[in-house]
Formats: structure tokens, sequence, C-alpha cells
């Protein structure tokens, strides 16, 4: 199941990153970046070493299916980790991420959303750009 929902296609349209949904409009959800952390540690760290069959994962952190999807998605959205084939394995950034201090934690994830998510790279773009700093959050939203 989980190889077969994490299976890797080509996708019609690039996109980017080459990730499906992409854009300034893709639908974000709320995920913890606590959690995300957290995962990106426990992927890390024994007995993973950095990569991670989903199903034993889930099943070792007590998630469920789609939780387990999401996170992955994620973090392979902000080039954590790539997901493929049921598993999830940490990319030299998700590596480094987890051997980082709080304060280098949290530069080298904002880095990544500005770059990796485009709607916060078009906020931090928008913002820069004025004198204020500051824009209607509708603007955004919509």
């Amino acid at each position: 199941l989980y190889a077969r929902m994490t299976q890797r296609e080509e996708p019609k349209a690039l996109t980017p990153g080459g990730i499906p949904g992409s854009g300034v409009g893709m639908v974000l959800d709320h995920v913890s970046s606590n959690v995300l952390s957290g995962l990106i540690e426990t992927l890390a760290g024994p007995p993973y070493g950095g990569h991670a069959d989903l199903p034993v994962l889930a099943s070792q952190l007590q998630l469920e299916t789609d939780e387990i999807l999401h996170l992955g998605e994620t973090l392979q959205l902000l080039r954590f980790a790539q997901v493929s084939e049921g598993d999830v394995v940490l990319t030299e950034a998700g590596v480094r991420f987890a051997h980082l201090d709080t304060d280098t934690r949290k530069k080298l994830f904002a880095e990544h959303l500005i770059n990796y998510v485009p709607v916060i790279g078009l906020i931090r773009r928008v913002l820069d750009e004025r004198p204020s700093h500051m824009a209607p959050a509708a603007r955004f939203r919509n």
C-alpha cells in the first residue's frame, strides 16, 4: 500500500522542483515544524540512519497512514527527504538539519520555506519590496 501510494510518476507538466501540484496556488495544510524536526531527528538516528520503510516508521511512531504520508510529503516539498516506493530517505539537507543547533535549524528551515514553497517566497518578495514590510494577508490567502 505504501509503495503504491508513494510511487513516483513523471509529471505531465513541468512544476517547480518536479513536485506535482506545487506553485503559488498550492494548498498547504497545517504541519507543526516541531513534528517535522522530530521526524527528521528520528530518521537520522538509529535504527534508521536516514532511511526508513514508511509502514515500519508509522508503526513505531504510532501514526496513521495518512499522517505519515502527509509528513513525508511535507519533508519532500521542503527538500529534507525523498519519499518513493514506500520508503522515506533523508536528503543531504535533512541529515544536516538533524545535526544543527536550534538557531541554525531555524535559519535552514526558513531558507527552505522561502526557496521551495512558492507562496512563502512570494510573501517574502512582496514584503521585502515594500518600505513598510507590510501587506494585507488577504492578498496571499486569495
